[in-house]
């Protein structure tokens, strides 16, 4: 932030582009690996495939820079760094939103593990905290000024000094706690199934007795509210009658638990054609299925091809079925005796704020994570991925509980603390204490506004500042 003070609009344009380049270049690089490993490409290929969306990521910071030295040459340091964190959120908003939506790699996601910055998300949400620390960073920017641009710029300090008030306040303020309804204990199974195989019909029946094995084992120890099985856990349709549902049927019966588990869904859509789904199902414990959601947000290239017609030469990269088409909407799947729900994320939805706290509103009473990062192998990505259950927990002060294929299994409280896990690539399963809560949907205004109203606000002061410089230019 503090080199924008120095450059012109375009030295700033280039200088975020670059940042931009080198954070998600670093951040995402499995990508590469998995468009090689599961989508058949050469590295030849799949090498661009990622530098070219690493570089429309790092447009995002590159227009950063360029507002924010455009702003800081106009008005001076005091209203650049005023107008910083609007432009940072906005920004970051529109990057979650904009073609389906990539918002992976929030700033505050390095603070999972931080009491102190998760206490704020139930006030507000992880993108509130992201303007904090914006507002924070300012003041570290204006540290690094020469002497002489420190003192024009001296009213810039206000930023820094007012966020931290306020984060002191919340903090002080203590989270908004949800209702406790029941305390309850879940099982959490991770099959560990290469990707490469789950999808052979020669290996399904070896696939489904791991997770009945571990299920039947779980039981064992004790009476569970229920057991989370990962997304496609089950390679194949249990809403027919067949070998998938009879292995279904017996999990559930001979353990006497419920299950929620991952397994493709079908309907019958217009002119009578197929419509597959990815879906989450609630099966009682006498093997009936009483509950079953659709995932609504779906992968661009890895549950659908975007333009299919435009490009029909391009394949995507799940094997289940044919393309998924999304679901209806947000709803908690019911389970058990007591009238309770789960409110389903499959996968790739968990980093999306609003789809948890639609949940939650819905009425769920706890969380439940259900994904496949196989795709991702042994990098970094199944860490980063499990920073944003915890996020999703304290964000809603519900309870989330994280079944991976391959890992990272594990449970959340409702301030998002980590209570229990897997390692990643390991098979096995783990028993939870846990709590069912109610009321965890009190700032779904707040994960709504806040991110467009920060754009609109930056993109409106930019456009004034644009048309005075136009005015003075003759």
């Amino acid at each position: 932030m503090a080199w924008c003070t120095s450059l012109s609009p375009k030295e700033g344009f280039r200088a975020g582009f670059f940042y931009g380049a080198g954070f998600f270049g670093g951040l995402i690089y499995w990508i590469a690996y998995t468009l090689t490993e599961y989508g058949y490409l050469h590295y030849v290929i799949s090498t661009p495939i990622l530098l070219l969306f690493v570089f429309y990521l790092a447009l995002y910071p590159a227009v950063f820079g360029w507002a924010l030295s455009r702003v800081i040459r106009e008005k001076g340091i005091f209203y650049g760094f005023g107008a910083a964190p609007f432009l940072w959120v906005g920004l970051e908003w529109l990057r979650s939103r904009l073609f389906t939506g990539f918002g992976w790699g929030e700033l505050p996601l390095a603070l999972w593990k931080r009491d102190f910055a998760l206490a704020l998300a139930p006030r507000v949400g992880i993108l509130g905290v992201l303007f904090l620390m914006i507002c924070l960073s300012t003041g570290f920017a204006w540290i690094l000024l020469p002497m002489r641009e420190k003192w024009k710029g001296k009213g810039a300090v206000i930023v820094p000094t007012a966020a931290l008030l306020t984060w002191i306040v919340l903090l002080l303020a203590g989270p908004g706690e949800t209702a406790l309804v029941k305390e309850g204990r879940i099982g959490v199974v991770q099959g560990n199934i290469e990707q490469g195989t789950k999808w052979a019909p020669v290996h399904k029946e070896a696939i489904l007795g791991v997770y009945k094995d571990l299920t039947l084992g779980l039981a064992r120890e004790g009476r569970l509210d229920f057991v989370l099985w990962p997304e496609t856990a089950v390679p194949g349709f249990i809403q027919y009658k067949n070998i998938e549902r009879k292995f279904v049927e017996d999990a559930a019966t001979l353990s006497r638990t419920p299950l929620i588990l991952g397994a493709p869904a079908t309907e019958a859509g217009k002119g009578g054609r197929r419509e597959d789904r990815n879906g989450v199902f609630s099966v009682s414990e006498s093997g009936n299925i009483v509950g079953r959601y659709d995932k609504v947000h779906l992968v661009p290239f890895g549950e659908y091809v975007p333009l299919q017609n435009l490009l029909p030469f391009i394949d995507k990269l799940t094997q289940a079925s044919g393309d998924f088409r999304p679901g209806e909407g947000l709803n908690p799947i019911p389970f058990g005796r007591d009238g309770l729900k789960a409110g389903p994320l499959l996968c790739f939805e968990s980093i999306f704020s609003e789809l948890a706290a639609g949940q939650a509103k819905a009425g769920a009473n706890i969380l439940v994570v259900l994904t496949n990062d196989a795709w991702f192998g042994k990098t970094s990505a199944p860490d980063q991925h499990l920073a944003y259950s915890a996020w999703r927990a304290a964000e809603n002060g519900l309870w989330l509980a994280r079944a991976a294929n391959t890992g990272i299994s594990a449970v959340f409280d409702h301030r998002g603390r980590l209570v229990k896990s897997l390692p990643l690539g390991e098979r096995g399963a783990f028993a939870a204490d846990v709590e069912f809560r109610s009321g965890g949907s009190a700032l779904i205004g707040v994960f709504c506004w806040l991110g467009p109203a920060c754009l609109l606000l930056a993109a409106i002061f930019l456009s004034v500042i644009l048309r005075s410089s136009k005015k003075r230019a003759p």
